[in-house]
C-alpha cells in the first residue's frame, strides 16, 4: 500500500490587527491591511507623497526595498532636488507614524537603511568615502 503525500497551500495573513477592512466579493474574502490613514506628514497634499507610495511598499517589494538601501548608501553624493523624496533623518519618523503588518521587520528596515545613510554621510564629511566623480549620475526617478 503506498501513501499520496497531502498538499495543503499555506497563505500569510497579516495580524489581525493590521487588518482594517474586509471586502467580500462573489464569496471570497480580501482583507485590506492598514498602513496609512492620512495626517502623517509624508502623504497626501506635501511634495514627498509619491515617495510615500513607494515606502509604504517596503514590506512586499524586494525593489522597493533595495531602492531604499541604494538611496542611503548614495544619500551624500547625489542631488536629490529634482524628486522630492523623504530624507534618511526622517525614516524612522515615517517608520513610527504607519501602521506594518511586521512592525519588528518594518523597524529593523528604516533602522538600518537610516544608519547607512549617516554613516556614508558621516564618512562623505570626512572625505573618508569613495572618490567623487564630476559627473553626477541621475538619481532613479521611483525615489
Amino acid at each position: 500500500m503506498t501513501m499520496k503525500p497531502v498538499v495543503k497551500s499555506v497563505t500569510a495573513y497579516p495580524p489581525l490587527e493590521c487588518v482594517d477592512d474586509v471586502d467580500v466579493v462573489e464569496g471570497v474574502a480580501t482583507l485590506r491591511v492598514m498602513g496609512c490613514r492620512g495626517g502623517c506628514g509624508f502623504g497626501a497634499e506635501t511634495a514627498t507623497e509619491p515617495h510615500h507610495r513607494i515606502l509604504m511598499g517596503i514590506e512586499t517589494d524586494l525593489d522597493v526595498l533595495l531602492e531604499l538601501f541604494e538611496l542611503a548608501v548614495t544619500w551624500p553624493e547625489l542631488e536629490y532636488a529634482e524628486s522630492p523624496v523623504i530624507a534618511p533623518e526622517a525614516w524612522m519618523q515615517f517608520f513610527e507614524r504607519h501602521r506594518w503588518s511586521d512592525p519588528d521587520r518594518a523597524e529593523r528596515i528604516f533602522s538600518l537603511a537610516t544608519d547607512i545613510a549617516m554613516i556614508a554621510a558621516r564618512a562623505a564629511r570626512h572625505g573618508q568615502g569613495p572618490p567623487r566623480s564630476t559627473s553626477r549620475p541621475t538619481p532613479r526617478a521611483r525615489l
